[in-house]
């Protein structure tokens, strides 16, 4: 009998959550989790663990503005014993992330209320980062509508896989006889990827019976990853051959539009409709 392989997965999680609340002056929440996943099959065994501690406060300040504000320190470690198909190099990653945030949601009058906030982070792979959003949201007076609009801008660091991996698609032998290996290695100067959008929408509820939710959005990506081809090497480990491989970039940015709708009908006590629209366009811009 052949025997089959197995890949056994085992994961650990913890959280613990402190909140102390105090009537009129606010909120303030520590959190604090554990996890650890380990993963053995027969490419690779890896082992991740994370642990983070967060603090957020919340409290309103005058009549005017809500405050929300915090930050978190987070230690990942992740370490790989790879095989010849699949590897990570190094074999163990240490992140360190730092990062704080404030958020200001700010009434002006009546019906208009207008949010402001930026997170910051501090890690040990790209660095510092910045990721802003402003949001505003009118209540037009005509009935229960509103407008609203959102800018936003968001980050998406390198991982592991980004900087060091390494996978052996296949093997080949050249015209002269010699063996050689088709793959993918990552890229230790890979960049941060990023993106920004713009968002608006309009909202009109009629009551118990019905609404309508109109929202379009335009965004933009910048560094994108993409495979780009390496000149081929001689290697000598396991044995002499050739590695004919790609390598990751950031080389790919791209342009999105959409529009979504969406209703909902409630003719009686027993009958709901629902109907929405989707519509998305990406348009890729390669380097």
């Amino acid at each position: 009998a052949v025997r089959q392989p197995v890949s056994d997965m085992h994961n650990t999680w913890l959280l613990s959550r402190w909140t102390y609340t105090r009537e009129g002056d606010g909120a303030l929440q520590v959190q604090s989790f554990y996890t650890k996943r380990t993963v053995d099959d027969s490419r690779l065994i890896e082992v991740e663990t994370n642990a983070d501690l967060d603090v957020e406060y919340h409290a309103r300040i005058g009549r005017r503005h809500d405050v929300v504000a915090g930050g978190s320190l987070r230690d990942a470690d992740y370490t790989t014993d790879g095989s010849f198909s699949y590897s990570l190099i190094p074999r163990a990653v240490e992140a360190r992330v730092a990062s704080a945030f404030l958020q200001d949601e700010i009434s002006v009058g009546d019906r208009i209320w207008v949010t402001f906030g930026s997170r910051v982070d501090h890690d040990s792979v790209s660095g510092w980062a910045v990721q802003p959003t402003a949001r505003a949201i009118w209540n037009i007076g005509l009935g229960r509508q509103h407008v609203w609009g959102k800018i936003s801008r968001v980050l998406r660091t390198p991982s592991a896989s980004d900087l060091g991996v390494r996978m052996n698609y296949a093997a080949f032998t050249d015209s002269n006889g010699m063996p050689g290996v088709y793959g993918l290695v990552g890229n230790p100067a890979y960049k941060t990827e990023r993106f920004l959008e713009g968002e608006g929408g309009y909202r009109v509820d009629f009551g118990i019976k019905a609404s309508l939710d109109l929202t379009a959005f335009r965004g933009r990506y910048s560094g994108l990853r993409t495979h780009e081809p390496i000149a081929p090497t001689v290697e000598m480990e396991p044995a002499p051959h050739v590695f004919v491989g790609e390598r990751f970039e950031n080389l790919l940015d791209a342009d999105t539009t959409g529009f979504e709708a969406v209703g909902h009908w409630t003719p009686s006590k027993v009958w709901r409709l629902d109907a929405s629209y989707s519509g998305f366009r990406l348009t890729p811009r390669p380097d």
